[in-house]
């Protein structure tokens, strides 16, 4: 296995093969639809994983670097569990739970719990440098695929680097994501959120308090 970073231009014809392919075991799967997502995604989890806990690229083969880049655009809850575990730390069990079985009810808890908490809680608050972490093998991946670029690696960096409160590189990347398709979900929501001038609640947080001191200063 090599590190990602040794992965430079992805053939874009051979990942929209790969796609057709996913997507042609997904429709046949009805049922059973884990399965396709456990055999495609599966084994990418220990890799992203053991990656930001070590801050060291991630070691896949060519064949996984390229299913985790199909991953983004194609399978919404690994997207999400990307971004969830980029956050803070997250068990190996939780994040394929996650991936390989979305549909189910321990899945559903383990995303809403984690949201819930970081949209609501001012004290709870990202690993900075774990999240940064993340934004930069996502921008490596992203640079890999720069003929065909992916609106969900976009999207996912504004995301994170919101999370940071590094606002104008958020909307920077955001933007991006908005050229490419402007009805992408996460897109959306971003742009809704800086029209809002909303941020973090830890952020939020820190901003009322120095405002505060501030005003005490003054006093």
């Amino acid at each position: 296995m090599d590190t990602i970073t040794q992965f430079t231009r992805r053939d874009s014809s051979h990942l929209a093969r790969m796609t057709d392919q996913f997507r042609r075991e997904r429709a046949l799967a009805r049922a059973d639809v884990d399965h396709v997502f456990e055999k495609w995604f599966g084994d990418l989890c220990s890799g992203w994983l053991e990656a930001l806990d070590a801050r060291d690229d991630p070691r896949w083969t060519e064949d996984q670097f390229d299913r985790f880049i199909l991953a983004v655009d194609e399978h919404l809850p690994f997207r999400d569990a990307l971004v969830l575990s980029a956050l803070d730390t997250m068990s190996l069990e939780d994040m394929e739970e996650a991936v390989t079985h979305p549909f189910s009810e321990r899945a559903a808890e383990i995303t809403v719990t984690r949201t819930w908490e970081y949209l609501n809680n001012p004290y709870c608050m990202p690993d900075l440098d774990r999240t940064a972490f993340a934004v930069s093998i996502i921008r490596t991946a992203s640079s890999a695929i720069s003929e065909s670029p992916s609106v969900g690696f976009y999207s996912m960096e504004a995301y994170l680097c919101w999370w940071m409160g590094r606002l104008t590189e958020s909307e920077a990347a955001n933007e991006k994501a908005i050229q490419l398709s402007e009805d992408y979900p996460l897109a959306r929501i971003m742009r809704n959120t800086y029209t809002r001038g909303l941020v973090p609640a830890w952020l939020r947080r820190q901003i009322i308090e120095h405002a505060g001191q501030e005003g005490e200063e003054v006093r």
